[in-house]
Protein backbone atom coordinates (compact mmCIF):
# COMPACT_ATOMS: atom_id res chain seq x y z
CA UNK A 1 0.00 0.00 0.00
CA UNK A 2 0.98 3.54 -0.99
CA UNK A 3 2.15 5.79 1.97
CA UNK A 4 0.26 8.97 2.20
CA UNK A 5 1.04 12.14 -0.30
CA UNK A 6 2.89 14.50 1.47
CA UNK A 7 2.26 17.63 -0.19
CA UNK A 8 3.46 19.81 2.45
CA UNK A 9 2.25 22.91 3.49
CA UNK A 10 0.70 24.14 0.00
CA UNK A 11 -1.72 21.24 -0.60
CA UNK A 12 -3.63 19.42 1.69
CA UNK A 13 -4.05 15.67 0.90
CA UNK A 14 -7.43 16.12 -0.67
CA UNK A 15 -6.48 17.81 -3.41
CA UNK A 16 -3.45 16.37 -3.64
CA UNK A 17 -4.78 13.36 -4.34
CA UNK A 18 -7.03 14.60 -7.12
CA UNK A 19 -4.24 16.18 -9.02
CA UNK A 20 -2.44 13.13 -9.35
CA UNK A 21 -5.42 11.38 -10.53
CA UNK A 22 -6.95 13.92 -12.83
CA UNK A 23 -5.87 16.78 -15.69
CA UNK A 24 -6.50 19.98 -15.65
CA UNK A 25 -9.88 21.44 -15.41
CA UNK A 26 -11.51 23.99 -17.06
CA UNK A 27 -14.52 23.95 -14.96
CA UNK A 28 -12.08 25.59 -11.99
CA UNK A 29 -10.99 29.43 -12.24
CA UNK A 30 -7.63 28.09 -12.27
CA UNK A 31 -7.74 24.85 -13.85
CA UNK A 32 -7.37 22.55 -10.86
CA UNK A 33 -9.78 20.39 -8.58
CA UNK A 34 -11.57 22.05 -6.03
CA UNK A 35 -11.08 21.67 -1.97
CA UNK A 36 -11.90 23.67 1.19
CA UNK A 37 -8.23 23.92 2.00
CA UNK A 38 -6.33 24.43 -1.59
CA UNK A 39 -8.51 27.25 -2.33
CA UNK A 40 -7.71 28.72 0.72
CA UNK A 41 -4.01 28.61 -0.02
CA UNK A 42 -4.97 29.80 -4.03
CA UNK A 43 -6.41 32.53 -2.71
CA UNK A 44 -3.09 33.29 -0.27
CA UNK A 45 -0.59 32.78 -3.28
CA UNK A 46 -1.55 33.76 -6.59
CA UNK A 47 -1.31 36.69 -8.11
CA UNK A 48 -2.73 38.37 -11.13
CA UNK A 49 -2.52 35.97 -14.84
CA UNK A 50 -3.60 38.73 -16.71
CA UNK A 51 -2.89 42.46 -15.00
CA UNK A 52 -5.07 45.20 -16.67
CA UNK A 53 -2.78 46.36 -19.35
CA UNK A 54 -4.48 49.96 -18.30
CA UNK A 55 -3.33 49.61 -14.92
CA UNK A 56 -0.20 52.52 -14.13
CA UNK A 57 1.08 49.29 -11.48
CA UNK A 58 3.65 47.03 -13.48
CA UNK A 59 3.00 43.36 -13.10
CA UNK A 60 5.70 41.76 -10.67
CA UNK A 61 8.53 40.95 -11.14
CA UNK A 62 7.80 37.49 -11.88
CA UNK A 63 5.17 37.55 -14.30
CA UNK A 64 7.99 39.46 -16.15
CA UNK A 65 10.47 36.65 -16.61
CA UNK A 66 10.75 34.77 -20.16
CA UNK A 67 9.64 31.05 -20.07
CA UNK A 68 12.74 29.31 -20.54
CA UNK A 69 14.57 31.47 -17.76
CA UNK A 70 11.38 30.72 -15.59
CA UNK A 71 11.83 27.09 -16.70
CA UNK A 72 15.49 27.10 -15.24
CA UNK A 73 14.42 28.40 -12.16
CA UNK A 74 12.03 25.56 -11.29
CA UNK A 75 14.57 23.01 -12.49
CA UNK A 76 16.83 24.91 -9.57
CA UNK A 77 13.69 24.56 -6.83
CA UNK A 78 12.74 20.93 -6.71
CA UNK A 79 14.23 18.45 -4.99
CA UNK A 80 16.24 15.94 -6.64
CA UNK A 81 14.31 13.59 -4.41
CA UNK A 82 11.16 13.88 -4.83
CA UNK A 83 10.57 16.48 -8.03
CA UNK A 84 7.19 15.14 -8.71
CA UNK A 85 5.66 16.47 -5.63
CA UNK A 86 7.12 19.61 -5.54
CA UNK A 87 6.09 20.46 -9.17
CA UNK A 88 2.64 19.80 -8.39
CA UNK A 89 3.14 22.63 -5.25
CA UNK A 90 4.44 24.81 -7.83
CA UNK A 91 1.10 24.69 -10.25
CA UNK A 92 -0.91 25.50 -7.21
CA UNK A 93 0.31 29.55 -7.13
CA UNK A 94 -1.13 30.37 -10.34
CA UNK A 95 -2.92 30.17 -13.85
CA UNK A 96 0.86 31.15 -16.08
CA UNK A 97 2.84 28.73 -13.40
CA UNK A 98 0.41 26.00 -13.97
CA UNK A 99 0.32 26.39 -17.85
CA UNK A 100 3.96 26.58 -18.04
CA UNK A 101 4.91 24.05 -15.90
CA UNK A 102 2.13 21.44 -17.07
CA UNK A 103 3.14 22.15 -20.63
CA UNK A 104 6.88 21.60 -20.32
CA UNK A 105 7.27 17.34 -20.38
CA UNK A 106 10.95 17.96 -19.28
CA UNK A 107 10.38 18.89 -16.14
CA UNK A 108 8.73 15.60 -15.11
CA UNK A 109 11.48 13.85 -16.39
CA UNK A 110 12.85 12.76 -13.43
CA UNK A 111 11.47 9.58 -11.40
CA UNK A 112 12.68 8.49 -8.28
CA UNK A 113 11.79 5.71 -6.02
CA UNK A 114 11.76 8.17 -3.44
CA UNK A 115 8.33 9.37 -3.83
CA UNK A 116 4.92 6.96 -4.18
CA UNK A 117 3.57 5.38 -6.88
CA UNK A 118 0.98 7.83 -7.34
CA UNK A 119 3.87 10.57 -8.23
CA UNK A 120 5.65 8.18 -10.16
CA UNK A 121 2.30 7.57 -12.33
CA UNK A 122 1.99 11.19 -12.32
CA UNK A 123 5.46 11.81 -14.01
CA UNK A 124 5.35 9.34 -16.22
CA UNK A 125 2.45 10.57 -17.56
CA UNK A 126 3.26 14.40 -18.16
CA UNK A 127 6.67 13.35 -19.54
CA UNK A 128 4.93 12.48 -22.21
CA UNK A 129 7.71 11.34 -24.67
CA UNK A 130 10.26 13.03 -22.46
CA UNK A 131 13.43 11.28 -22.46
CA UNK A 132 13.85 10.41 -18.57
CA UNK A 133 16.01 10.21 -15.80
CA UNK A 134 15.87 7.27 -13.39
CA UNK A 135 17.17 6.97 -9.35
CA UNK A 136 16.52 4.17 -7.62
CA UNK A 137 18.36 4.51 -4.32
CA UNK A 138 17.16 1.17 -1.51
CA UNK A 139 18.10 3.76 1.46
CA UNK A 140 14.20 4.44 2.17
CA UNK A 141 12.82 4.37 -0.59
CA UNK A 142 8.92 4.25 -1.23
CA UNK A 143 8.96 0.97 -2.84
CA UNK A 144 10.66 -1.69 -3.45
CA UNK A 145 13.21 -1.75 -6.33
CA UNK A 146 10.10 -4.71 -8.03
CA UNK A 147 7.87 -2.60 -7.68
CA UNK A 148 9.78 0.28 -8.86
CA UNK A 149 10.75 -1.31 -12.11
CA UNK A 150 7.38 -2.81 -12.72
CA UNK A 151 6.16 0.88 -13.22
CA UNK A 152 8.70 1.91 -15.02
CA UNK A 153 9.75 -0.96 -17.37
CA UNK A 154 7.51 -0.31 -19.81
CA UNK A 155 9.15 3.06 -21.07
CA UNK A 156 12.61 1.75 -20.85
CA UNK A 157 12.62 3.00 -25.04
CA UNK A 158 12.71 6.21 -23.25
CA UNK A 159 15.44 5.91 -20.54
CA UNK A 160 17.78 8.61 -20.55
CA UNK A 161 20.01 7.36 -17.43
CA UNK A 162 19.27 4.61 -15.03
CA UNK A 163 20.75 4.94 -11.36
CA UNK A 164 20.31 2.01 -8.73
CA UNK A 165 21.78 1.97 -6.10
CA UNK A 166 20.89 -1.50 -4.26
CA UNK A 167 20.96 -2.72 -0.46
CA UNK A 168 18.91 -5.57 -0.51
CA UNK A 169 19.36 -8.99 -1.22
CA UNK A 170 17.60 -8.85 -4.50
CA UNK A 171 18.94 -8.13 -7.37
CA UNK A 172 15.77 -7.94 -9.72
CA UNK A 173 16.38 -5.66 -12.91
CA UNK A 174 13.50 -6.25 -14.63
CA UNK A 175 13.10 -4.84 -18.73
CA UNK A 176 16.83 -4.20 -18.25
CA UNK A 177 17.87 -7.98 -18.52
CA UNK A 178 15.07 -8.38 -21.26
CA UNK A 179 15.03 -5.35 -23.78
CA UNK A 180 17.11 -2.65 -25.67
CA UNK A 181 17.21 0.63 -23.88
CA UNK A 182 17.70 2.30 -27.28
CA UNK A 183 18.94 6.11 -25.90
CA UNK A 184 20.49 5.05 -22.65
CA UNK A 185 23.25 7.36 -21.89
CA UNK A 186 24.07 6.90 -18.15
CA UNK A 187 23.67 3.59 -16.66
CA UNK A 188 25.09 2.77 -12.96
CA UNK A 189 24.04 -0.52 -11.12
CA UNK A 190 25.77 -0.46 -7.94
CA UNK A 191 25.33 -3.07 -5.16
CA UNK A 192 26.03 -2.78 -1.62
CA UNK A 193 24.61 -5.04 0.24
CA UNK A 194 27.15 -7.93 1.38
CA UNK A 195 26.17 -10.70 -0.50
CA UNK A 196 28.36 -10.98 -3.72
CA UNK A 197 26.39 -12.82 -6.66
CA UNK A 198 28.25 -15.05 -8.64
CA UNK A 199 25.92 -15.98 -11.78
CA UNK A 200 26.16 -13.84 -14.56
CA UNK A 201 23.82 -11.05 -15.21
CA UNK A 202 22.77 -10.62 -19.28
CA UNK A 203 21.60 -6.97 -20.13
CA UNK A 204 19.46 -5.95 -23.14
CA UNK A 205 18.51 -9.28 -23.93
CA UNK A 206 22.27 -10.31 -24.49
CA UNK A 207 22.26 -7.55 -27.38
CA UNK A 208 24.69 -5.27 -27.27
CA UNK A 209 24.78 -1.80 -25.30
CA UNK A 210 23.35 1.15 -27.32
CA UNK A 211 25.59 3.28 -28.92
CA UNK A 212 24.56 6.52 -26.66
CA UNK A 213 25.87 4.59 -23.49
CA UNK A 214 28.74 7.15 -22.35
CA UNK A 215 28.51 6.52 -18.35
CA UNK A 216 28.81 3.28 -17.66
CA UNK A 217 29.16 1.99 -13.52
CA UNK A 218 28.49 -1.35 -12.41
CA UNK A 219 29.74 -2.36 -8.58
CA UNK A 220 28.66 -5.56 -6.93
CA UNK A 221 26.77 -7.24 -10.00
CA UNK A 222 28.15 -9.90 -12.16
CA UNK A 223 27.26 -7.69 -15.22
CA UNK A 224 28.51 -10.20 -18.10
CA UNK A 225 30.62 -7.60 -20.36
CA UNK A 226 31.12 -9.90 -23.55
CA UNK A 227 27.91 -9.38 -24.74
CA UNK A 228 27.63 -5.37 -24.33
CA UNK A 229 30.11 -4.76 -26.91
CA UNK A 230 31.03 -1.51 -25.27
CA UNK A 231 32.40 0.84 -27.68
CA UNK A 232 31.12 4.70 -26.99
CA UNK A 233 31.58 4.74 -23.39
CA UNK A 234 33.42 8.11 -21.90
CA UNK A 235 33.41 7.03 -18.21
CA UNK A 236 33.44 3.36 -17.08
CA UNK A 237 33.78 2.23 -13.60
CA UNK A 238 33.72 -1.13 -12.81
CA UNK A 239 34.15 -2.70 -8.82
CA UNK A 240 33.93 -5.92 -7.24
CA UNK A 241 32.98 -7.96 -10.07
CA UNK A 242 33.64 -11.55 -9.44
CA UNK A 243 34.99 -12.87 -13.19
CA UNK A 244 35.51 -10.09 -15.52
CA UNK A 245 38.69 -11.32 -17.55
CA UNK A 246 42.02 -9.03 -18.63
CA UNK A 247 40.92 -10.00 -22.13
CA UNK A 248 37.60 -8.43 -21.35
CA UNK A 249 38.38 -5.15 -19.77
CA UNK A 250 41.36 -4.72 -22.55
CA UNK A 251 39.07 -5.17 -25.17
CA UNK A 252 36.22 -2.63 -23.52
CA UNK A 253 39.16 -0.53 -22.75
CA UNK A 254 40.77 -0.85 -26.91
CA UNK A 255 37.32 -0.56 -28.30
CA UNK A 256 36.24 3.05 -26.42
CA UNK A 257 39.07 5.70 -27.47
CA UNK A 258 36.25 8.06 -26.29
CA UNK A 259 36.95 7.55 -22.63
CA UNK A 260 38.28 10.19 -20.32
CA UNK A 261 37.89 8.28 -16.31
CA UNK A 262 38.27 5.05 -15.85
CA UNK A 263 38.15 3.14 -12.55
CA UNK A 264 38.85 -0.82 -11.89
CA UNK A 265 38.78 -2.10 -8.69
CA UNK A 266 38.42 -5.38 -6.93
CA UNK A 267 37.91 -7.50 -10.25
CA UNK A 268 38.10 -10.93 -9.51
CA UNK A 269 39.64 -12.35 -12.37
CA UNK A 270 42.52 -14.44 -11.13
CA UNK A 271 43.78 -16.67 -13.88
CA UNK A 272 47.33 -15.90 -14.47
CA UNK A 273 47.99 -14.68 -17.87
CA UNK A 274 51.59 -14.27 -20.28
CA UNK A 275 51.67 -10.36 -20.52
CA UNK A 276 51.82 -9.31 -24.35
CA UNK A 277 52.03 -6.42 -26.44
CA UNK A 278 48.79 -5.23 -27.12
CA UNK A 279 48.69 -1.34 -26.96
CA UNK A 280 45.26 0.63 -25.68
CA UNK A 281 45.18 3.73 -26.83
CA UNK A 282 43.19 6.14 -25.34
CA UNK A 283 44.06 9.73 -26.63
CA UNK A 284 41.46 11.54 -24.46
CA UNK A 285 41.95 9.76 -21.16
CA UNK A 286 42.75 11.93 -18.24
CA UNK A 287 42.13 9.59 -15.30
CA UNK A 288 43.02 5.92 -14.24
CA UNK A 289 42.20 4.66 -11.25
CA UNK A 290 43.27 0.82 -10.74
CA UNK A 291 42.87 -0.30 -7.11
CA UNK A 292 43.20 -3.67 -5.88
CA UNK A 293 42.84 -6.02 -9.29
CA UNK A 294 44.74 -9.18 -10.20
CA UNK A 295 48.49 -7.63 -11.15
CA UNK A 296 48.61 -9.75 -14.15
CA UNK A 297 45.45 -7.66 -14.98
CA UNK A 298 47.42 -4.14 -13.76
CA UNK A 299 50.52 -5.49 -15.78
CA UNK A 300 48.83 -5.76 -18.35
CA UNK A 301 47.41 -2.34 -18.48
CA UNK A 302 50.04 -0.37 -17.19
CA UNK A 303 52.65 -1.91 -19.74
CA UNK A 304 50.35 -1.03 -23.18
CA UNK A 305 48.22 1.85 -22.58
CA UNK A 306 49.16 4.82 -24.63
CA UNK A 307 47.19 8.00 -22.31
CA UNK A 308 49.23 11.06 -23.50
CA UNK A 309 46.71 13.58 -21.67
CA UNK A 310 46.89 11.81 -18.05
CA UNK A 311 46.47 14.38 -15.02
CA UNK A 312 45.49 11.28 -12.72
CA UNK A 313 47.43 8.17 -12.08
CA UNK A 314 46.69 5.89 -9.06
CA UNK A 315 47.77 2.49 -8.54
CA UNK A 316 47.21 0.43 -5.31
CA UNK A 317 47.92 -3.11 -5.22
CA UNK A 318 47.73 -5.36 -2.74
CA UNK A 319 49.18 -8.91 -2.26
CA UNK A 320 52.08 -7.52 -4.63
CA UNK A 321 55.66 -8.52 -4.23
CA UNK A 322 57.72 -5.41 -3.67
CA UNK A 323 57.59 -2.65 -5.99
CA UNK A 324 60.61 -2.84 -7.45
CA UNK A 325 60.06 -5.75 -9.26
CA UNK A 326 57.41 -6.26 -12.04
CA UNK A 327 54.86 -3.26 -11.34
CA UNK A 328 56.99 -0.73 -11.89
CA UNK A 329 59.33 -1.84 -14.38
CA UNK A 330 55.47 -2.50 -16.24
CA UNK A 331 54.85 1.48 -16.12
CA UNK A 332 58.34 2.53 -17.76
CA UNK A 333 56.36 3.76 -20.84
CA UNK A 334 54.43 5.78 -18.49
CA UNK A 335 57.11 7.73 -17.02
CA UNK A 336 56.82 10.99 -19.29
CA UNK A 337 53.48 11.08 -18.51
CA UNK A 338 54.22 10.85 -14.64
CA UNK A 339 56.90 13.30 -14.70
CA UNK A 340 53.80 15.54 -16.42
CA UNK A 341 51.82 14.73 -13.55
CA UNK A 342 54.02 15.46 -10.72
CA UNK A 343 55.51 18.78 -12.41
CA UNK A 344 52.49 20.31 -10.82
CA UNK A 345 53.08 19.09 -7.60
CA UNK A 346 53.40 21.25 -4.57
CA UNK A 347 53.84 18.57 -2.07
CA UNK A 348 54.17 14.80 -1.24
CA UNK A 349 51.94 12.84 0.59
CA UNK A 350 53.53 9.46 2.33
CA UNK A 351 51.07 7.16 3.63
CA UNK A 352 51.67 4.57 6.18
CA UNK A 353 48.60 2.11 6.67
CA UNK A 354 47.45 -0.83 8.49
CA UNK A 355 48.32 -2.62 5.39
CA UNK A 356 49.90 -0.52 2.48
CA UNK A 357 52.18 2.16 2.42
CA UNK A 358 51.55 5.21 -0.30
CA UNK A 359 53.68 7.81 -2.36
CA UNK A 360 51.42 10.68 -3.74
CA UNK A 361 52.78 13.44 -5.68
CA UNK A 362 50.06 15.57 -7.31
CA UNK A 363 47.95 13.22 -9.52
CA UNK A 364 50.35 10.37 -9.17
CA UNK A 365 49.86 7.85 -6.20
CA UNK A 366 50.93 4.63 -5.83
CA UNK A 367 50.14 2.07 -3.08
CA UNK A 368 51.19 -1.47 -2.17
CA UNK A 369 50.54 -3.99 0.50
CA UNK A 370 54.06 -4.85 2.62
CA UNK A 371 53.72 -8.51 2.71
CA UNK A 372 57.03 -8.67 5.18
CA UNK A 373 56.76 -7.70 9.00
CA UNK A 374 55.57 -3.76 9.19
CA UNK A 375 58.82 -2.91 9.95
CA UNK A 376 60.07 -3.14 6.42
CA UNK A 377 57.32 -0.46 5.30
CA UNK A 378 60.01 1.73 5.70
CA UNK A 379 62.49 0.26 3.94
CA UNK A 380 60.05 -0.89 0.99
CA UNK A 381 58.69 3.20 0.94
CA UNK A 382 62.28 3.81 0.53
CA UNK A 383 62.74 1.81 -2.77
CA UNK A 384 59.61 3.49 -4.11
CA UNK A 385 61.02 7.13 -3.26
CA UNK A 386 64.60 6.56 -4.80
CA UNK A 387 62.76 4.84 -7.88
CA UNK A 388 60.43 8.06 -8.47
CA UNK A 389 63.17 10.16 -7.83
CA UNK A 390 65.36 8.59 -9.99
CA UNK A 391 62.61 8.66 -12.65
CA UNK A 392 60.97 12.14 -12.22
CA UNK A 393 63.43 13.93 -11.17
CA UNK A 394 65.75 14.84 -7.83
CA UNK A 395 63.49 18.23 -7.95
CA UNK A 396 60.46 15.97 -6.65
CA UNK A 397 62.16 15.16 -3.41
CA UNK A 398 62.44 19.01 -2.33
CA UNK A 399 58.73 19.18 -2.27
CA UNK A 400 57.47 19.66 1.44
CA UNK A 401 56.14 16.07 2.70
CA UNK A 402 53.33 15.11 4.55
CA UNK A 403 53.63 12.15 6.16
CA UNK A 404 50.26 10.20 7.77
CA UNK A 405 50.75 7.01 10.33
CA UNK A 406 47.27 5.35 10.33
CA UNK A 407 46.74 2.62 12.43
CA UNK A 408 50.25 1.34 11.60
CA UNK A 409 52.52 0.00 14.15
CA UNK A 410 55.61 1.78 13.64
CA UNK A 411 59.37 2.81 15.55
CA UNK A 412 61.67 4.96 14.79
CA UNK A 413 63.83 3.31 12.72
CA UNK A 414 61.18 3.14 10.26
CA UNK A 415 60.78 6.91 9.44
CA UNK A 416 64.07 8.09 10.10
CA UNK A 417 65.05 7.54 6.63
CA UNK A 418 62.02 10.03 5.66
CA UNK A 419 64.25 12.74 7.88
CA UNK A 420 67.32 12.03 6.42
CA UNK A 421 66.26 12.36 2.51
CA UNK A 422 63.30 14.50 2.22
CA UNK A 423 61.93 17.34 4.44
CA UNK A 424 58.65 16.63 6.36
CA UNK A 425 56.25 19.52 7.28
CA UNK A 426 53.34 17.96 8.42
CA UNK A 427 52.69 15.15 10.43
CA UNK A 428 49.31 13.35 10.71
CA UNK A 429 48.76 10.51 13.41
CA UNK A 430 45.51 8.82 12.91
CA UNK A 431 43.75 5.76 14.62
CA UNK A 432 41.08 3.65 14.27
CA UNK A 433 38.80 3.83 17.22
CA UNK A 434 38.54 0.05 17.82
CA UNK A 435 42.14 -0.33 18.05
CA UNK A 436 44.31 -0.13 20.95
CA UNK A 437 46.57 3.35 21.53
CA UNK A 438 48.97 1.93 23.23
CA UNK A 439 49.98 -0.86 20.73
CA UNK A 440 50.02 1.57 17.71
CA UNK A 441 51.72 4.89 18.79
CA UNK A 442 52.60 4.85 22.41
CA UNK A 443 55.84 4.35 21.39
CA UNK A 444 55.83 6.73 18.20
CA UNK A 445 54.85 9.64 20.62
CA UNK A 446 57.76 8.90 22.69
CA UNK A 447 60.14 8.56 19.81
CA UNK A 448 58.88 11.99 18.78
CA UNK A 449 59.63 13.39 22.42
CA UNK A 450 63.19 13.12 22.03
CA UNK A 451 66.33 13.17 20.32
CA UNK A 452 67.17 9.69 18.64
CA UNK A 453 70.89 8.49 19.06
CA UNK A 454 69.84 6.18 15.82
CA UNK A 455 68.77 8.93 13.96
CA UNK A 456 70.66 11.14 11.28
CA UNK A 457 69.16 14.03 12.36
CA UNK A 458 69.05 13.79 16.16
CA UNK A 459 65.59 14.55 16.08
CA UNK A 460 62.70 12.55 14.30
CA UNK A 461 61.12 14.76 11.99
CA UNK A 462 62.76 18.39 12.47
CA UNK A 463 60.68 20.28 10.07
CA UNK A 464 57.52 19.28 11.31
CA UNK A 465 55.43 22.49 12.47
CA UNK A 466 51.99 21.20 11.67
CA UNK A 467 50.49 18.43 13.86
CA UNK A 468 46.93 16.47 12.76
CA UNK A 469 46.04 13.78 14.91
CA UNK A 470 42.92 12.15 16.96
CA UNK A 471 45.18 10.93 19.72
CA UNK A 472 43.05 13.35 22.32
CA UNK A 473 41.55 10.22 23.92
CA UNK A 474 42.19 8.65 27.48
CA UNK A 475 45.67 7.69 27.83
CA UNK A 476 46.69 9.17 24.73
CA UNK A 477 45.99 12.62 25.56
CA UNK A 478 49.04 12.94 28.05
CA UNK A 479 51.71 11.04 25.95
CA UNK A 480 50.70 13.77 23.32
CA UNK A 481 50.63 16.71 25.14
CA UNK A 482 54.18 15.24 26.54
CA UNK A 483 55.23 15.21 22.78
CA UNK A 484 54.23 18.63 22.02
CA UNK A 485 55.77 20.05 25.37
CA UNK A 486 58.97 18.24 24.88
CA UNK A 487 59.58 19.19 20.88
CA UNK A 488 58.56 23.01 21.82
CA UNK A 489 60.89 23.44 24.77
CA UNK A 490 63.98 21.99 22.25
CA UNK A 491 62.79 24.25 19.97
CA UNK A 492 62.79 27.51 22.21
CA UNK A 493 66.59 26.42 23.46
CA UNK A 494 67.59 25.41 20.11
CA UNK A 495 70.45 28.26 18.46
CA UNK A 496 71.70 25.38 15.94
CA UNK A 497 71.21 26.69 11.89
CA UNK A 498 68.61 24.64 10.17
CA UNK A 499 72.06 23.07 7.63
CA UNK A 500 73.46 21.29 11.25
CA UNK A 501 73.39 17.80 10.70
CA UNK A 502 71.72 17.26 13.40
CA UNK A 503 69.18 19.48 14.43
CA UNK A 504 66.33 20.13 16.99
CA UNK A 505 62.63 20.69 16.15
CA UNK A 506 60.87 23.55 14.63
CA UNK A 507 58.21 25.13 16.51
CA UNK A 508 54.83 23.85 15.97
CA UNK A 509 52.63 26.54 14.19
CA UNK A 510 49.45 24.73 13.35
CA UNK A 511 47.52 21.63 15.72
CA UNK A 512 44.37 19.83 14.25
CA UNK A 513 42.52 18.06 16.96
CA UNK A 514 38.91 15.91 17.23
CA UNK A 515 38.11 13.36 18.77
CA UNK A 516 38.50 9.74 16.90
CA UNK A 517 37.37 10.73 13.81
CA UNK A 518 34.10 12.13 15.90
CA UNK A 519 32.64 15.72 16.27
CA UNK A 520 32.67 16.74 20.34
CA UNK A 521 29.05 16.08 21.29
CA UNK A 522 27.62 14.47 24.70
CA UNK A 523 28.49 11.39 24.57
CA UNK A 524 32.23 12.76 23.54
CA UNK A 525 32.23 16.51 24.98
CA UNK A 526 35.26 18.61 24.18
CA UNK A 527 37.37 18.69 27.12
CA UNK A 528 38.58 22.19 28.43
CA UNK A 529 41.45 21.03 30.64
CA UNK A 530 43.22 18.89 27.82
CA UNK A 531 43.21 21.99 25.36
CA UNK A 532 44.62 24.18 28.21
CA UNK A 533 47.45 22.10 28.55
CA UNK A 534 47.67 22.11 24.26
CA UNK A 535 47.88 25.27 24.89
CA UNK A 536 50.55 26.03 27.29
CA UNK A 537 52.62 23.43 25.46
CA UNK A 538 52.51 24.90 22.41
CA UNK A 539 52.89 28.33 23.22
CA UNK A 540 51.68 30.23 19.89
CA UNK A 541 50.67 27.71 17.75
CA UNK A 542 46.89 27.82 16.49
CA UNK A 543 44.77 25.29 17.68
CA UNK A 544 41.82 23.83 15.82
CA UNK A 545 39.23 21.49 16.91
CA UNK A 546 37.37 19.82 14.12
CA UNK A 547 38.12 21.91 12.01
CA UNK A 548 37.20 24.88 13.96
CA UNK A 549 39.80 27.55 15.76
CA UNK A 550 39.60 27.07 19.41
CA UNK A 551 40.44 29.74 21.84
CA UNK A 552 39.22 29.67 25.55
Amino acid sequence: MDRPIDNGDYLDSEAGKALLTTGPSSESPNGFPSSSTSEGHLTAMKSPDDPDPHSPTPPPAFQRLPEDLFIDIVQLYVDRRTPIRDLIRLILVCQRWRTTVEGTPTLWSRITGNETVAHLRKGLEMSQQSHLDIEYEGIGPNMTMRIFLSEIGPHIARWKSFVAILTTGELPLGELETKPAPVLEKLHLVNRYYRRWTISVTLFGGAPAPPTLKDLWISGIPISLHPLRLGQMERFKLQAHPHATTAEIITTLQGSPDLYKVELSCVGDRNELTLVKDTIRLPLLVDLRIHNIPQHMALQILSNIFAPNLRTLQVMLLGSENPRNRTLAAMTSLIPIMKSIASDALAINVHFGCILYRISIGGLSLAFEYNRNPMDAGELAAELFGWLGSHLGGHVMDHPVTLSINNFSTDSLCIDWLSSCVKVTKLRLWHDTTTTFTRLFKDALLSLSNPNALSSTGWLLPHVDILETNLTWKEASSNLVNMISARESAASHSNQPEGTPTMSPRRLREIRLSFGGFEANEEHPLEIDFMRAIRNAAVDADIYWSGVKWEE
